[in-house]
This record gives structure tokens, C-alpha cells and sequence, in this order.
């Protein structure tokens, strides 16, 4: 195949992989227990999360079911440390969460309601192309998103 082909090719089945991540998958409310992690496979895949219905952050990951759990904690998800900020900042004593702190307690309880309410995640279960499914839909929906386009070489 020449390379114009094959990057005609690439780009269709992303564009079809993408498809079915964001538009043909049942979106899961984000219960946030772990019951609701455990009813995610163990397996690679790329997800999507949408505040109120709009699509928020993209990502990757080898294990989706952990990915999940990593919902769970401020400290190990950026998504959860944006929406707190975004949502919740002029709460009283409010004070921003990082990789290392979480949010005060009255935080993130009122940060797990929104995510509750508001937040719903899809998922497309794939072994190849997740890192350019990810940076693929990054790219298409640059300054919407929560996550920025991957700086990756050639």
C-alpha cells in the first residue's frame, strides 16, 4: 500500500473508532462506587466523558476498569481536580486539589454529587490504535476539552 493510502486508511478507521466511542456506545452514569468500576473490563480501550452531555476529556488506557477506580480520587485523575476548580471554586473554603492533596472533604462530597448528576463516561474497548484514537479526537476537539493534544515524536 502506498503511503497515501495507508494514511487515508488510518484516518478512516479512526474516524470510525471515534464514531462509535462518541456516538453509537450506551454512556454510564458515573456512579463513582466500586461496584460501578467493576462492571468495566479489564482490558485496553479509549473513554470519554461528558458533563451534561457535552463532550469534556478523552483519554487512553491498558486497563479501563482501573482507569475507573482511579475516578474515584482527585489526586489520580485531572479530570476530577478540573471540575472541582471549574464547578466549585467560590465554595468557602475551598482550596485546590493536585496529584498529591485532595480537596477539603466538604469538596469532594459536593464534587462526587456533581459527578453523579451531571457526568456520564463511554468507552469503546480496542487493542490497537488508543494513543491515536486519543490524540486523533484531541486534536478534533482542541480548546473543548479538559486534556490537551499529546506532544508525541513521529
Amino acid at each position: 500500500m502506498r503511503l497515501r493510502e495507508t494514511k487515508i486508511a488510518v484516518d478512516r478507521f479512526l474516524r470510525q473508532k471515534a464514531c462509535n466511542l462518541l456516538y453509537n456506545r450506551r454512556a454510564h452514569s458515573a456512579k463513582l462506587t466500586g461496584a460501578w468500576t467493576s462492571g468495566f473490563r479489564d482490558r485496553p480501550g479509549v473513554y470519554a466523558f461528558f458533563v451534561m452531555g457535552r463532550l469534556q476529556y478523552v483519554g487512553e488506557t491498558s486497563s479501563v476498569r482501573d482507569r475507573m477506580v482511579d475516578m474515584l480520587d482527585t489526586r489520580h485523575h485531572v479530570l476530577r481536580s478540573h471540575l472541582g476548580a471549574d464547578w466549585l471554586e467560590g465554595t468557602p473554603y475551598y482550596r485546590p486539589a493536585s496529584s498529591k492533596r485532595q480537596f477539603p472533604l466538604h469538596i469532594e462530597e459536593l464534587l462526587n454529587y456533581f459527578i453523579r448528576t451531571y457526568v456520564t463516561v463511554r468507552i469503546t474497548y480496542t487493542l490497537i490504535g488508543r494513543k491515536e484514537l486519543e490524540d486523533w479526537l484531541t486534536r478534533k476537539h482542541a480548546g473543548r476539552l479538559y486534556n490537551k493534544p499529546a506532544k508525541r515524536g513521529c
